[in-house]
């Protein structure tokens, strides 16, 4: 569907008058991560606006609080995430 077919291309106004529109307001961006595993969701988390590296490093240290077997197993883990890019 083309873009002409959704919105009106044309406008009028009266002779020395500016053509108004009304638009409504934007919502909020929001983004969401998530830790998921073969068996379970480990966490989630939903930020409003962009998500920086400082909140992805924030989730990481959060998801392995709070989950033991992670706590117990890091180092395998921590070999997984050695092929991320953190943006550090």
């Amino acid at each position: 569907m083309k873009l002409a077919q959704l919105v009106s291309l044309y406008m009028w106004a009266k002779k020395g008058r500016k053509v108004c529109l009304n638009v409504p307001p934007k919502g909020t961006n929001l983004s969401l991560i998530a830790a998921v595993g073969k068996d379970k969701i480990y966490g989630f988390q939903i930020f409003q606006g962009s998500l920086t590296a400082k909140d992805f490093g924030a989730f990481l240290v959060n998801v392995i609080d709070n989950d033991p077997h992670i706590k117990t197993n890091l180092f395998s883990f921590v070999r997984m995430l050695q092929y991320t890019k953190l943006g550090y």
